[in-house]
């Protein structure tokens, strides 16, 4: 990379500390070097990071599961309710990975600093509007999600604290996308990796009042969310302060907010929230299809058998995540065949290793079934076996479409992931589901429905990405006019 430009008159930090410099532990330069050892290097603590968190969602559940039914059902309410802000904040992050990671590989670094400290700034207040509405409509938001008897009560405990919560977890989501913009995943790991074994270790002791610790049952769970959450944070706040890079965070840069930077961020990012929106609300569908048509044993079976497929989609989100500032980086750079070439070799590691996990899935899906029901249902043991049996045979088209769909959101291209996911999801996977349950007449025919939508999903993106279709949206380097 070349000599960065001086920073503003304005900044009161010397231009020197803005250079990359040995010091600068974080900052990555990913448009150098051998290929496989940037992706494999880049990617794999992303992915390991992604893993655990998939695991951490697995044991949660386990603990508070020694309590009642009913404390799982008021953290499956809460938990899902919670995951709305998550959704609509994670479009920010991943329009920020983007942005500051072209704007990265141009070399442009006061440009990188502007984007990290505003949208630092944004993330906080958004944190605070959103965190404090769901606060106030947590009782009537646990209502219309089902919460019933003894899961109200807890339900609404639990959303109460995760949602004064939102800021720390907005802020641990935004740290950890402007390092991956930066192309740190060593830090980024840390961040994740640690405030997951933390969220562990008070999950148990707050949960069941271990020691000096009260006993606060569903309540303590959210408890040691949000702290574990707001730990890693507040680390991540202070790598980013003392940095010595472009991304360090800056008093003077961090208010007021700079409209311009701000509707980029968001123009960029709202596609990326509805997507996820889309595939919440698609698999919502199904749920309703299969309670409709075979009753409560299909959705419980689903149920479990859909949160093990997590781990398989947090994998998948791992190697997407490498992806996308990799892609970013190098289209700054005019390295456009190092891009794709990258990309390629991604989708081929997502691929061997969801390959892997559904030979395991696929020969052990009656042992996993088990441990996640203590006591399952017959019936519910044979549908969530087979359930994961047949699911798992759509484990590589989820790598290649998630890589896909993350190389073209670093590439810029929001819209199109949009497109493709509403036009699948509604237009094939919901029909596809309702006709299966009418005229296949078995929950089977459903999840089979479902491995057929993957596949198709898969193709286009490959059909798409292959096209080179996508490479006409990118946008031009932003104007000082934009403020970018």
């Amino acid at each position: 990379m070349s000599e960065p430009s001086a920073p503003s008159s304005s900044e009161p930090v010397a231009a020197a500390e803005l250079l990359p410099t040995p010091e600068s532990e974080t900052e990555r330069d990913l448009t150098r070097g051998a290929l496989w050892k940037t992706v494999l290097g880049y990617g794999l603590p992303l992915f390991a990071a992604m893993v655990f968190y998939a695991l951490f969602n697995i044991i949660d559940l386990l603990i508070v599961g020694r309590l009642s039914s009913a404390a799982v059902g008021a953290v499956y309410i809460g938990g899902t309710i919670n995951t709305i802000p998550m959704v609509i904040y994670n479009g920010v992050s991943i329009a920020s990975v983007a942005l500051i990671a072209f704007e990265f590989g141009q070399n442009r670094l006061s440009k990188v600093s502007d984007l990290v400290n505003q949208s630092m700034s944004f993330c906080c207040l958004l944190g605070i509007i959103i965190g404090v509405g769901s606060w106030i409509l947590s009782r009537p938001l646990v209502d219309l999600f089902g919460g019933t008897g003894g899961i109200t009560e807890p339900a609404v405990d639990y959303l109460e604290i995760l949602s004064l919560g939102t800021v720390a977890m907005f802020l641990l989501m935004q740290v950890t996308s402007v390092l991956r913009a930066i192309g740190d995943s060593r830090w980024t790991m840390y961040l994740l990796v640690g405030s997951n074994v933390l969220n562990i270790i008070l999950d148990y002791l707050l949960v069941f009042g271990i020691g000096p610790f009260p006993r606060w049952e569903v309540a303590g769970a959210a408890i040691a969310t949000v702290a574990a959450r707001g730990l890693g944070a507040v680390v991540g706040l202070i790598v980013l302060w003392r940095a010595r890079h472009s991304a360090r965070l800056h008093l003077s840069k961090l208010w007021p907010l700079a409209g311009p930077i701000i509707v980029r961020l968001i123009r960029y990012g709202l596609p990326h929230s509805a997507q996820l929106v889309i595939r919440i609300v698609s698999i919502l569908v199904v749920t309703r299809i299969l309670s409709r048509f075979f009753g409560e044993s299909a959705v419980s079976a689903f149920g479990v058998g859909f949160r093990l497929d997590t781990l398989a989609l947090f994998a998948a989100v791992g190697w997407g995540s490498a992806i996308a500032p990799i892609m970013g980086q190098c289209l700054g750079a005019g390295q456009l065949s190092r891009a794709l070439r990258a990309t390629w070799m991604t989708v081929f590691f997502a691929s061997i290793i969801l390959a892997g996990l559904a030979v395991f899935y696929g020969t052990s899906a009656q042992w996993l079934i088990r441990l996640c029901i203590a006591e399952p249902e017959p019936e519910v043991l044979a549908l969530g076996t087979a359930y994961l049996r047949i699911s798992c045979l759509s484990y590589v088209f989820l790598a290649i479409t998630v890589v896909l769909a993350y190389a073209l959101n670093g590439a810029r291209s929001m819209r199109i992931p949009l497109f493709i996911d509403a036009l699948v999801c509604f237009g094939v996977q919901i029909p596809a589901a309702h006709l299966a349950a009418r005229y296949g007449g078995t929950p089977q025919a459903v999840f089979w429905s479902l491995v057929g939508v993957h596949g198709v999903l898969a193709i286009i993106y490959l059909l798409v990405f292959l096209n080179g279709y996508w490479k006409s949206a990118l946008l031009p380097p932003p104007s000082a006019a934009e403020g970018a």
